[in-house]
């Protein structure tokens, strides 16, 4: 869990579920999908591949917007990437 001044950021305080069209889940990623009330049913991904190792698991989502300017952000800027976490750090990231 990430934490600010004592204070839980979670995926709901960068309001990125509100702008989703599709949304597929990868594992169980605690995500609250009633926020996007809008959205189809969500799919559902495995979070391991068969001849993985036993222990290693992925866990997230992927979400698609209706229009690419939903993607902008007046506080962040461009939200067109792939953001890649292990454990709680950043791993990589890939914008478009």
């Amino acid at each position: 869990m990430i934490e600010l001044n004592n204070h839980p950021i979670t995926i709901t305080d960068r309001d990125d579920l509100s702008k989703v069209q599709f949304l597929w889940k990868i594992g169980e990623p605690d995500i609250p999908v009633t926020s996007c009330s809008h959205l189809p049913n969500p799919r559902f991904l495995p979070d391991r591949l068969d001849h993985w190792s036993e222990n290693w698991r992925v866990q997230g989502w992927i979400g698609t917007t209706f229009k690419p300017q939903h993607l902008e952000s007046s506080d962040i800027g461009n939200l067109n990437s792939i953001v890649i976490f292990l454990g709680v750090a950043c791993f990589r990231k890939i914008s478009y």
